[in-house]
């Protein structure tokens, strides 16, 4: 791999001067609107100042693993501006992280391990932002402890753990939350409300520019999972859950290929066909730091519905002689919805357990044709299934 395919990534972070650096506000504050742009900032630059306001006295019930960029600037910031300051405990492995998420977002304790953290009295409801292999034991252990657990993607990274999950969660699903952000959006809410009625089949193609991380970034740990869960899983769940609005198609076939065999966990693509006539492609390529962050284009057809998703900025929709275009402003990906599923009484919309289950077995199917260099699959959900009831039996 050379490095030198890196260096766009390294000047655009480390060696940018006072201009691009101010761009780059200008275009985030376009994107993403002065307060979230704020947050965002402060917790890249590690400010001691708080990020929230929140006067209004609750009770603190709520636990955070994993003070990264995504658990403070996204899920912190989200579940404090719309349901207050009930920040109990957090924790994570680099306790530098977790006294700036203490500062600036007013966590009571911050936690110097996990069990720590579990045992904080008044504990209800627990976040699990932490490096990908982690998120099962510690979903497990927080089921376990009664609480009400959401697991930011991917919710394992082998077959053996989602066995694991799967009998955990068994008789309380509606405890567990899956931070699977895309179905939440506005863009992909107004897709599913607007679908066909039957049993049509599907068009569903994706271009994803990624990040280029540096090779000894943590996501190219064997243990984590590769790229697929740790990236490629949005789009994989995104299209399981299209697909899943009319009964999904058992038996498929998939396609890979890859344009370099070294790497071969980016800079692909992959098409899926099934035995219903379904027709999903993606692409994920990574070639450069896009400016703006992660950049998407999605199309959608079914029946006489097209729609044309840009980055979840705005959107175009055909449907026989209709045609709207809609803007999103602040950009949504859904994550507001998404970090406070745990948080609604009444949610407007609950994504099944099963729909999460085939999207990770499907996940690491894929998973499993990269790391093995395949190209070519013919699968079934239900042989997929019984290779996990085989991962459950040979469990003691």
């Amino acid at each position: 791999m050379s490095v030198s395919k890196y260096n766009s990534q390294r000047l655009h972070y480390e060696l940018s001067g006072w201009r691009l650096k101010l761009k780059r506000i200008v275009r985030s504050l376009k994107m993403w609107g002065l307060h979230r742009t704020f947050a965002k900032i402060a917790n890249r630059l590690s400010l001691p100042i708080p990020v929230l306001f929140n006067i209004v006295p609750r009770a603190k019930d709520f636990l955070m693993v994993g003070c990264g960029q995504f658990g403070c600037s996204t899920a912190s910031y989200f579940i404090g501006k719309q349901y207050g300051h009930r920040f109990l405990g957090c924790f994570d492995i680099d306790m530098a992280q977790s006294r700036r998420a203490q500062r600036a977002y007013g966590y009571k304790h911050a936690c110097a391990t996990f069990e720590e953290l579990l045992e904080l009295e008044g504990a209800q409801r627990i976040f699990i932002a932490s490096n990908h292999a982690s998120h099962t034991p510690q979903a497990i252990a927080a089921l376990e402890k009664g609480m009400k657990v959401h697991i930011e993607k991917p919710i394992s990274v082998t077959w053996e753990q989602l066995a694991q999950l799967t009998r955990a969660v068994e008789g309380r699903e509606d405890d567990l939350y899956v931070g699977y952000n895309r179905p939440f959006s506005k863009a992909i809410t107004m897709v599913r409300d607007m679908l066909p009625d039957g049993d049509g089949s599907f068009t569903i193609q994706h271009f994803i520019a990624g990040h280029a991380i540096d090779p000894d970034h943590w996501y190219y740990d064997p243990k984590e999972g590769t790229r697929i869960c740790g990236n490629v899983g949005h789009w994989i769940d995104l299209s399981v859950h299209l697909l899943s609005q009319r009964d999904m198609a058992d038996r498929w076939t998939m396609q890979i290929s890859y344009s370099d065999e070294a790497l071969r966990e980016e800079n692909f693509s992959l098409s899926m066909t099934s035995e219903k006539g379904d027709l999903v492609t993606m692409t994920f390529t990574a070639r450069g730091e896009p400016f703006d962050g992660v950049n998407e284009a999605i199309n959608i057809q079914q029946g006489d519905l097209m729609a044309r998703i840009d980055d979840f900025r705005t959107m175009k929709v055909w449907r026989r002689d209709y045609f709207r275009k809609v803007r999103f402003w602040p950009k949504d990906v859904g994550h507001r919805k998404s970090v406070g599923q745990m948080f609604d009484e009444k949610p407007a919309y609950r994504r099944p357990w099963e729909e999460i289950f085939l999207s990770t077995m499907l996940m690491l199917h894929i998973t499993d044709m990269v790391r093995n260099n395949a190209t070519v699959s013919e699968f079934s959900f239900a042989e997929l299934r019984a290779k996990l009831d085989q991962q459950e039996t040979e469990q003691p």
